[in-house]
This record gives C-alpha cells, sequence and structure tokens, in this order.
C-alpha cells in the first residue's frame, strides 16, 4: 500500500483529475445498466421513469423520383411565392361565365365600301314650313308719328311688339342686338325715319296682337276643332316616310317659325333674329 501511495504521488495532478472523472463515469453507466435489468419485467424492458422522451426531428421525405419535370417545377415555384399569396389564390371563388349573347341578325353589307346597310330607299315629303306671313297693316309710331313698314320690316317689328311686357324687352343686351337686326331689314326709306329706338312705340302692335290671343280664347269648342281638323289634314303628308316600303313615323317635321332668340339666363344673343 505505501508503495501504491507513492506511485499516486508521482502522477502528475491535472492526469489524476482526469481518471477519478472518467471513472466516476464508468460507474455511472453501470449503475445504470444494472437498473435497467431491475426493470426487464416478463421479457420487456420498462422505461425508466426518471429519463425524460426524446424528441427526434424527421427529415422530410425526399419527393420519390418517378414524379415528373412539370410537377416540380410547379412545387418550386410555389414554395417561392409568399403564404399569404398562395392562400389567396387558393381560396379565389370560380368564376361564373356568362350566358353567350343572342347575336343580333346580321345587315345587309354594301359590296363597294363593307358598310351596314340600314335602310335601301327613303320616301318622304321633306319638312313642313310654317305659313307665308300675312301683314296686318298696323303702323308703327316713330317720335309721334305712324311709318309705313314694308310686309317683312312689319313682321320684324311685330317680333318685338308681342314682347314688349316682357322681362327680355327690358335687358340691354336683348334690346341692342334687336336694334341691329332691324336695322338691317330696313329699307334706305324707311331707315332714314326710323332711327332711335327710344323713339319707337310698339303698343299699336301690342295691342293688336292682344286682341287676336282674345279672339283664339273665345272660339268655341267646335270651331277649335274644325281648326285641328285642318291642321291634321295639311300635316299629315309629313307625318310619315317609306323605308323600304314600310311606313314609319316622322318625330319632328316642322320648321320653327322665325322670331327674336331669348337663350337661358344672360345669353349674349338673346333678341337677334332668327
Amino acid at each position: 500500500m505505501p508503495q501504491d501511495s507513492d506511485s499516486e504521488d508521482d502522477v502528475p495532478l491535472g492526469a489524476r483529475v482526469a481518471a477519478r472523472a472518467k471513472q466516476t463515469e464508468t460507474d455511472a453507466v453501470m449503475k445504470n445498466d444494472d437498473s435497467e435489468d431491475e426493470d426487464f419485467v416478463g421479457g420487456s424492458r420498462k422505461r425508466s421513469r426518471e429519463s425524460k422522451p426524446v424528441t427526434v426531428k424527421e427529415e422530410p421525405k425526399a419527393e420519390s423520383e418517378s414524379d415528373e419535370d412539370d410537377e416540380e417545377s410547379d412545387s418550386d415555384s410555389e414554395d417561392e411565392e409568399p403564404l399569404n399569396k398562395r392562400k389567396a389564390i387558393a381560396k379565389k371563388p370560380p368564376v361564373k361565365m356568362a350566358p353567350a349573347a343572342k347575336s343580333p341578325k346580321p345587315n345587309p353589307v354594301n359590296e363597294n365600301n363593307n358598310k351596314k346597310l340600314f335602310w335601301e330607299t327613303l320616301s318622304h315629303s321633306g319638312v313642313l314650313f310654317p305659313p307665308p306671313y300675312e301683314p296686318h297693316g298696323v303702323k308703327l309710331i316713330y317720335d309721334g308719328r305712324p311709318v309705313d313698314l314694308t310686309p317683312a320690316e312689319e313682321e320684324v317689328a311685330g317680333f318685338f311688339a308681342v314682347m314688349k311686357d316682357t322681362d327680355y324687352a327690358g335687358k340691354a343686351v336683348f334690346v341692342k342686338n334687336f336694334w341691329t337686326d332691324f336695322q338691317r331689314i330696313l329699307t334706305p326709306k324707311s331707315k332714314a325715319i326710323v332711327k332711335d329706338f327710344k323713339k319707337c312705340d310698339w303698343t299699336p302692335m301690342y295691342n293688336y296682337f292682344f286682341e287676336q290671343r282674345e279672339k283664339k280664347k273665345q272660339m268655341t269648342k267646335e270651331e277649335k276643332l274644325q281648326i285641328k281638323a285642318q291642321k291634321e289634314v295639311e300635316e299629315e303628308p309629313f307625318t310619315h316616310a317609306m323605308i323600304d316600303g314600310k311606313k314609319e313615323k316622322v318625330g319632328n317635321f316642322r320648321v320653327e317659325p322665325p322670331g327674336l332668340f331669348r337663350g337661358r339666363g344672360e345669353h349674349p344673343k338673346m333678341g337677334k333674329l332668327k
């Protein structure tokens, strides 16, 4: 024994520490083996209560070599896309196909320029012009004296006279435009007399048109129906047109009668002759 202690003293301290640690590990392994032998019952070994379960990470299974090249390319592209984008694509509802619309009947085509023809023959009576002006003979009063006017001059003067008491007759733009066009209608003889708008008196003409309106209001029902029937007879040739042998109704066939332009609001051309 003294020889052993002497031999240990000769061994360096680091080597002795390492030898003791190795001996301790060997004893611990032998102890575990003994405890496992004791837990073996009926041909099966019981798991030690003190041992903790070990979780083993499963490696991803490799794809089978039999997969086609197009499936591999699709999977690679899907892996590269963000997860939220892949979810949006997966949840996209199926698109419903709209029912096919019925194609309209083809129209005839002109062989020369390949344009559609909507009709081949058209026959109508044109438009209906207003009746010619009938002079009434009422004179314009200028500077207190009556002035003889031609039918054309009298017609234009009547356009303003009938509006004498309206708001338009009080607007400077309306009066200016009317007077400019009225001067163009006047003959040199009338123009030498009628020079200033403020000296014109439109009252006699205004009274004449006012009396005409009152006479129409006092007409009986039979008289109004008779005038209406006569008017329909005169308009009947203009109300329809023949398109490819078929009778079609014309929407607007009347030409607007002449008068003074009114416009909407403060139109700069109000009062001009149309």
